[in-house]
């Protein structure tokens, strides 16, 4: 069951930090694949920090910034804060980019076009890479010391309904092969809502809801949910789960998903669209 598939774990620190970094040992040690970190100002403790204790407190589990903006922090200052925390977890870290959403709202900034957040990403990848970059009229060039330049990997989050994944996947096979890349070798993750409960008021959404955004809330068979998926072709499952007892989230997950998987595997060129499942 779930062979080959992925599972990951977006666990927000909107707690004290004491009690998420329990949460994130708790996540590796339930065997999964990624643990993600969101990045909303104001409404949650500083993304980044977090992720540096995630990086120190695991030593297995692949970690994502699950996501971040082009907006709240320089080029340059990204550059730096990816590649610190590459120090502290070499080959372990993803870094995921969003227009903006909860990530910008909280600080009054709007989404970033498409066309903006192309170019901050390209940007922080020249700089990661030890190359010279041009960002607006600006030229920016990494220069810290006792470094190697490396290609971090970049996730990009999209959302839509169930009938746009399709198409979506197109997209992004179509995009892998005009820029000279194997399509197989970008990875897409499906976000999944989880909120476990008696009823699904209980779990804290409605049944349209459970249709629309491909959430398992409330008395659903989480396995069975996941085996659907499996069925549809989704291969990589970021969870998110919401609700009151976020840790009662994670151990059904680890009890009725992942630890019931089959075998898995592990990539490490990851490129990642995550649109909704």
């Amino acid at each position: 069951m779930f062979e080959g598939m992925k599972f990951a774990m977006i666990s927000p620190p909107d707690v004290r930090l004491g009690v998420a970094r329990a949460w994130w040992q708790e996540i590796e040690a339930a065997g999964f694949d990624a643990l993600g970190i969101p990045d909303t100002p104001i409404l949650m403790r500083e993304g980044f920090v977090a992720l540096a204790a995630c990086a120190l407190d695991t030593s297995r589990i692949d970690l994502m910034m699950t996501v971040t903006n082009a907006q709240t922090r320089d080029p340059s200052v990204m550059a730096g804060l990816m590649r610190a925390l590459e120090d502290l977890a070499p080959g372990r870290l993803s870094f995921g980019f969003g227009a903006g959403d909860s990530s910008t709202y909280g600080t009054g900034l709007t989404g970033t076009p498409r066309a903006a957040m192309a170019a901050y990403i390209q940007t922080v990848r020249a700089l990661a890479a030890g190359e010279e970059a041009t960002f607006g009229d600006r030229k920016l060039h990494a220069a810290w010391r006792d470094w190697e330049p490396w290609r971090p990997r970049i996730l990009v989050s999209a959302h839509g309904l169930p009938e746009t994944r399709a198409r979506a996947t197109e997209l992004v096979r179509k995009g892998a092969i005009d820029a000279g890349r194997d399509p197989e070798s970008v990875e897409i993750w499906d976000v999944v809502v989880v909120s476990p409960g008696e009823t699904v008021e209980e779990g804290g959404c409605m049944e349209y809801l459970i249709e629309r955004i491909g959430g398992m809330i409330g008395p659903v068979d989480l396995t069975q949910g996941v085996q659907k998926l499996e069925q549809r072709g989704v291969r990589n499952l970021l969870f998110v789960g919401i609700g009151q007892d976020k840790r009662k989230v994670i151990q059904t997950l680890a009890k009725d998903v992942v630890g019931r998987r089959g075998g898995s595997g592990r990539s490490h060129e990851r490129s990642t669209p995550m649109p909704s499942s």
